[in-house]
């Protein structure tokens, strides 16, 4: 999500996730994008000091944590700062049966996924439950050796899930009590990346956290789980469903490949002309377009809002990664085939509706005037640590296909990667480490008290855990038609499809469920 995550808040996570961009077989030096939760992709500077949020969200306190550096090497004892907010305005009295809902950090600043998980707040008054959300390790102000030298290939080598997932069972064991000595259950929420943690941690730590609400979290977006198509192919089939054939007779995904395969072409001609008109028809910021780099700039830049607004496509106006109108991919699509039916269709036709779909994304507001290809879409937030993650266990194969998506072609290049990653991060992605480590489809069928939820038009369900799957009776699976990156993880909203309210119902369901079975277990008479 903009907002860190996706979505950032996303988001990345995104969320998370890479996609080698290479636009034919004698254009190896094209960029490799990042993709990112959106949620991740928002950087704020916060107070250290007790919080109140600008919205509706109760306040928070501001406290660090002593965390291991290092939980698998006994001749570390080396410790970090890690910070966490903690929320205990629904707690009343603080009891040994508080439930704590623990929200499993990802790959950005921890506020930024509190201002954005807010199915959290909605339902912890019903349970009168301690909140907690903690920071992963090198993101946000968690990094272990500070803001630059975290992220040198001899500081960054601690950076892993397996690492987190420890940082988070060390912190309840040393918070709460080491096995039967805690009384208080504890219930995990995470979207995208952080749902895969939540996920993972009930899987590896099922003695330590009694239930996981996994929203949008594509454990299986890994080699041999899922294809590398299939991420752009489902942002392309969002934009195809969103077409106004009433107006234009051309699908709006149609017209996307069209105008980004028409200045792919003139990234290959390379005529000086042509790209000094790119300038001024795409009114790019000074210098402007000067060479072929800067075409291809100009395409990642366009890709960069039409593989990012599948994952965002909230049924109501949102502030994230930009400013955005509700459902933004049907406005994109009318606006483009209103282009598109009022003038005699030419190639400037098609770069001009290409460009009008991009500033919906980019200039929603009309306060630009002029679009830098350069700037990120918000201050670099935790993308060195994402990216070297995507080099070492979280390989995510994702490319475009002309067969099956509107994006230049780029096939997924695993070669390339790995020759990106040594040369950078001096480390060797290992494509099956997460299969192995956390088990893929075979995983679920053993796995207990986990919901995993995936929206329709998020891109990133591809990747997820879908119903037809076989599961385990203890896992529910919930599909969210109309729903965007990690939905139901947001506050409710009176715009919200009825199919987000009914997962939410259905989570709400199970975390009582799993609190109950806790309490039976633990011979506590409490009941949830």
């Amino acid at each position: 999500m903009q907002l860190s995550s996706l979505l950032v808040a996303v988001a990345l996570m995104i969320a998370l996730m890479i996609c080698g961009s290479s636009a034919d077989a004698s254009s190896s030096e094209r960029v490799f994008l990042l993709k990112r939760d959106p949620v991740s992709m928002l950087s704020r500077k916060q107070s250290n000091k007790s919080t109140r949020m600008a919205s509706a969200l109760p306040p928070y306190k501001t406290l660090y944590f002593d965390q291991k550096l290092d939980h698998f090497d006994f001749t570390n004892d080396k410790t970090f700062k890690q910070r966490y907010l903690v929320c205990d305005s629904f707690v009343g009295k603080m009891t040994p049966s508080t439930p704590i809902f623990f929200y499993t950090g990802n790959e950005g600043d921890i506020v930024t996924f509190y201002e954005n998980t807010g199915l959290m707040f909605d339902t912890a008054p019903q349970f009168n439950a301690l909140i907690i959300f903690v920071e992963h390790r090198y993101y946000g102000v968690s990094n272990p050796f500070g803001p630059v030298n975290s992220f040198t290939p001899e500081n960054i080598k601690w950076l892993s899930s397996e690492q987190a997932l420890a940082d988070y069972s060390y912190f309840i064991t040393e918070m709460f009590g080491l096995d039967e000595k805690r009384t208080n259950p504890v219930i995990a929420f995470g979207g995208s990346y952080g749902g895969m943690l939540s996920s993972w941690w009930r899987m590896k730590y099922p003695h330590i956290v009694d239930g996981a609400i996994a929203a949008s979290a594509p454990i299986f977006q890994f080699t041999g789980l899922t294809a590398p198509n299939v991420y752009n192919q489902i942002c392309t089939e969002d934009f195809k469903k969103s077409s106004n054939l009433a107006k234009y007779h051309e699908t709006c995904d149609a017209v996307i490949k069209n105008g980004l395969s028409i200045l792919n072409q003139y990234y290959q001609n390379n005529n000086p002309q042509i790209l000094q008109k790119l300038s001024s028809q795409f009114r790019i910021c000074s210098p402007g377009i000067r060479t072929s780099a800067d075409v291809n700039q100009l395409i990642s830049w366009l890709t960069q809002a039409y593989n990012t607004l599948p994952m965002i496509d909230y049924p109501y106006p949102a502030n994230f990664l930009m400013p955005l109108p509700g459902y933004p991919i049907q406005v994109i699509c009318d606006r483009i085939s209103t282009i598109m039916a009022s003038e005699k269709v030419t190639t400037d036709t098609y770069l001009k509706a290409v460009l009008e779909g991009a500033n919906v994304y980019y200039n929603y507001t009309g306060t630009s005037t002029c679009n830098n290809l350069t700037q990120p879409d918000s201050p670099s937030l935790g993308d060195d640590g994402w990216e070297y993650q995507t080099c070492n266990e979280m390989v995510m194969p994702i490319g475009n296909y002309p067969q099956t998506d509107m994006f230049i072609p780029a096939p997924w290049d695993l070669q390339a990667w790995i020759s990106y990653c040594q040369q950078k991060w001096k480390v060797t992605p290992r494509t099956n480490w997460a299969i192995t480590n956390y088990g893929g489809k075979r995983a679920i069928l053993e796995a207990t008290n986990i919901v995993f939820s995936n929206g329709d038009l998020d891109p990133w369900h591809g990747g997820g855990v879908l119903p037809g799957m076989k599961v385990n009776e203890k896992v529910k699976v919930v599909y969210i038609e109309g729903g965007a990156h990690h939905l139901d993880l947001r506050s409710s909203n009176p715009l919200d499809p009825q199919s987000v309210r009914l997962a939410r119902a259905l989570e709400v369901k199970e975390i009582t469920a799993w609190l109950n079975e806790f309490s039976a277990k633990r011979g506590l008479k409490m009941k949830y």
